[in-house]
């Protein structure tokens, strides 16, 4: 018997995973943690960068509230000597390391 997979079921279970190992919080009510973690999925499906996943969607929060929300939600250690516009690669391996079932690779 075939088994078949609706890109909801897997966007909501992929959704659920990413919370439940990150522990996503809201930043403000304009991008809550669910919101977040649809546009990083969008993202990270259309290959494309936070940016224009923001400007893609209908309902999604500015760029910049976009990005304000990651920043907020990346450990201290990822910001460590970070400016504001500093690249969010320890939040890309934070997302694959929790995609893949395991913690965030210690230092």
């Amino acid at each position: 018997m075939p088994y078949t997979l609706s890109r909801s079921q897997v966007h909501r279970h992929a959704a659920h995973l990413l919370q439940t190992h990150l522990h996503l919080t809201d930043f403000r009510s304009r991008c809550p943690a669910r919101m977040l973690l649809d546009l990083l999925l969008a993202a990270a499906s259309w290959l494309t960068s936070l940016y224009a996943a923001c400007l893609r969607l209908l309902r999604a929060p500015s760029p910049e509230t976009a990005r304000l929300a990651l920043l907020a939600w990346l450990p201290a250690r990822g910001r460590a000597g970070a400016t504001p516009k500093a690249p969010l690669w320890p939040t890309a391996c934070r997302v694959g390391c929790a995609a893949a079932g395991s913690g965030w690779p210690s230092t």
